[in-house]
């Protein structure tokens, strides 16, 4: 069931792109299984309900992000404060 799931899930978000957004939000797990189309521009999204990422997790993260083309990568997980929430809003993250 959840790969049938899966396939219709990829199948209709393949759809979707194919009528030309100017940007398409992927979470990784399925990313590099849809291939870019047309101008459409590439989020690649990783979502986490537990704790902040470490550095290592991110370097891994970044290099998925790569291998699926995105243009943008989407960081999000849990905070404990609100505070600590808006603290990380707006970082930036590079590789050189």
């Amino acid at each position: 069931m959840a790969d049938r799931h899966r396939k219709s899930r990829i199948q209709l978000l393949s759809n979707a792109i194919v009528t030309g957004p100017s940007w398409e939000d992927l979470e990784l797990d399925i990313a590099d299984k849809i291939p870019r189309f047309g101008r459409t521009k590439r989020i690649g999204s990783y979502s986490s309900l537990s704790n902040p990422l470490g550095q290592n997790d991110v370097n891994d993260i970044f290099e998925h992000c790569c291998r699926a083309k995105a243009d943008v990568i989407k960081f999000t997980w849990r905070v404990d404060t609100h505070r600590r929430c808006l603290a990380v809003t707006g970082c930036g993250y590079a590789v050189a």
